[in-house]
């Protein structure tokens, strides 16, 4: 399931997105956080603080380039 949280500066959107991080990942779904390229090592810090090693190492993160290097690697054929 995709879910979006957006909001502004000064929301409470990056607590409600930690959580429901922490949350899903508690309950085994696999989890992939897409980060804006520039933010993605900051963000990566921010959510093992939050979240603690064992949790933080059952998500995926990835900037828009790492996600676009997956999908190809996923669905991209190499035989062409």
């Amino acid at each position: 399931m995709l879910k979006l949280i957006t909001g502004g500066n000064h929301t409470e959107r990056e607590t409600v997105f930690i959580r429901n991080i922490k949350e899903q990942t508690e309950n085994g779904k696999d989890i992939l956080v897409i980060i804006p390229d520039q933010f993605s090592f900051e963000y990566d810090k921010k959510l093992y603080g939050a979240l603690g090693a064992k949790l933080f190492n059952r998500i995926k993160t990835a900037g828009f380039n790492r996600l676009a290097e997956l999908l190809e690697k996923q669905y991209v054929s190499k035989k062409h």
